[in-house]
């Protein structure tokens, strides 16, 4: 969730993001809370998720860098607390959340290495019975229209950088951070701009050796 220029302040991004609604299989993945569980929506964005989670009945935590997004999350779920906070350093106690959901954020990060460090804070902070739900692009398709840099590294036609891992590199890095794989890993087409990116898309668990 590092800063990339005001991109994901603008007005029409944080739009986009707020008004989009959740994944179909998240229902399916997200089991009912008990007493006091946690659940952390690491990379809020516009808050499409939270709504789902609050009516699981967890006490819910959407974390975001970016102030617009948190603004308006704010709005869409007034019962959920947020804090501005990097996916590469959670303000989370370890091992307190029965749930996280980390969808379309690791990718954003400018360096392998911080996504390295990313899946290491999922393993932290989640519950050793805890569940994780993680997605992000990967290097299985990538658009022409992408300039390719060093180390995985890629710039959109707006400036952007992204870390696109080839989804083995993925699935590899989660196996390190302590986990094992619940459901999936999934890749498929996502309509982008610009063209389509693959994306990558898993249920983890931690496996008591983390």
């Amino acid at each position: 969730m590092r800063a990339t220029g005001d991109y994901w302040n603008r007005p029409d991004v944080v739009t986009t993001f707020a008004t989009a609604s959740p994944p179909g299989y998240l229902a399916d993945i997200v089991p009912q809370g008990g007493p006091g569980a946690v659940a952390l929506d690491v990379g809020c964005g516009g808050g499409r998720n939270l709504p789902l989670l609050a009516e699981r009945g967890y006490r819910v935590v959407g974390l975001d860098l970016h102030a617009e997004m948190v603004l308006r999350a704010r709005g869409i779920a007034p019962g959920v607390a947020f804090c501005r906070a990097d996916v590469v350093a959670l303000p989370v106690a370890t091992a307190r959340a029965a749930v996280v959901v980390c969808h379309g954020v690791l990718h954003n990060l400018p360096r392998p290495e911080q996504v390295c460090a990313a899946i290491g804070e999922l393993s932290r902070v989640v519950a050793t019975a805890g569940v994780v739900s993680l997605n992000l692009f990967s290097a299985a398709h990538l658009d022409h229209r992408l300039t390719r840099l060093a180390d995985d590294r890629h710039r959109l036609p707006n400036g952007q950088v992204m870390t696109l891992l080839p989804p083995e590199r993925i699935a590899a890095l989660c196996r390190t951070a302590g986990f094992e794989f619940v459901d999936g890993p999934f890749e498929y087409l996502h309509d982008a701009d610009p063209g389509q990116r693959s994306v990558w898309r898993a249920v983890l668990r931690p496996t008591g050796t983390r």
